[in-house]
């Protein structure tokens, strides 16, 4: 089968349409919170024995433009709008052409447990945010004595 779209906006809804259809679908809670995130943040996480390690690709981005909130068990990185080169260029004179985007990404995940805030820390190094979430420990439940 042959589909010739003409028009711009036509082809923009038919995408629009057919994204959605074959979308993938998350089989689990751990994937449900990111999956509508951008395909340039690729991330990976691994569980160890005191919490998770995520690793998170953000090539181009500045240490000064990423933000990480974690909020109980949801970790969510986002970066600001600000085009790689602008410090260069305002000193270079006229840009004449530029392919290049300032975009703002955002994307978030759910962990099986809390996380403690206080424990953990990021590091971005090479075009990879870092994170290593430190797990809550686990509240033990004490019996009263009577008197």
């Amino acid at each position: 089968m042959l589909l010739n779209i003409r028009n711009p906006s036509g082809a923009a809804a038919l995408d629009t349409l057919l994204g959605s259809y074959f979308a993938p679908r998350p089989s689990s809670a751990f994937f449900a919170a990111s999956a509508n995130h951008s395909p340039s943040m690729a991330l990976s996480v691994e569980e160890t024995n005191c919490g998770y390690m995520a690793a998170m690709e953000l090539p181009g981005v500045r240490r000064e433009a990423i933000e990480v909130e974690v909020d109980v068990n949801v970790v969510t990185v986002w970066t600001r709008a600000d085009a790689a080169g602008d410090d260069a260029k305002k000193e270079s004179g006229k840009t004449l052409y530029s392919e290049r985007r300032a975009n703002a990404y955002r994307r978030s995940f759910a962990l099986p447990a809390e996380v403690d805030v206080d424990q953990s820390s990021a590091k971005y190094e090479d075009g990879v945010l870092t994170l290593t979430l430190i797990r809550v420990a686990a509240k033990t439940s004490k019996q009263l004595t009577v008197h």
